[in-house]
């Protein structure tokens, strides 16, 4: 959590929207979305960052937090969320099970962002 937490911070700064669940008051699952467009028509709202704590794994926490960001996306007028994940099976799959496909316009400056 040391190497994500300034770009974290960096997210807020700019306005990012962070999800969470809890279980009673501990954080369980984290999701955040940037607040800058992207994509070549600028109508992708960017998935920074989604993480579930391991206990929590399989329970649907990751769904509950991928569903509650996509929502958030469409309310603010995007019309696809952008995700860059590790590139491991079980994060890959996860996603192509929610509908995801592969982009074919890659983001050409992931560096910029979480």
């Amino acid at each position: 959590m040391e190497k994500v937490t300034p770009v974290l911070l960096d997210c807020f700064d700019r306005g990012g929207t962070f999800l969470g669940v809890f279980d009673a008051q501990a954080l369980v699952g984290m999701g955040v979305l940037e607040n800058d467009r992207v994509g070549r028509a600028s109508d992708q709202m960017q998935l920074a960052y989604l993480y579930v704590s391991r206990a929590y794994r399989g329970r649907g926490v990751g769904m509950q937090l991928f569903e509650a960001a996509v929502a958030f996306a469409r309310e603010g007028g995007a019309k696809a969320l952008y995700v860059s994940a590790t590139p491991t099976e079980n994060t890959v799959d996860f996603y192509l099970n929610r509908g995801c496909v592969l982009a074919p316009e890659p983001d050409q400056d992931p560096g910029r962002r979480a």
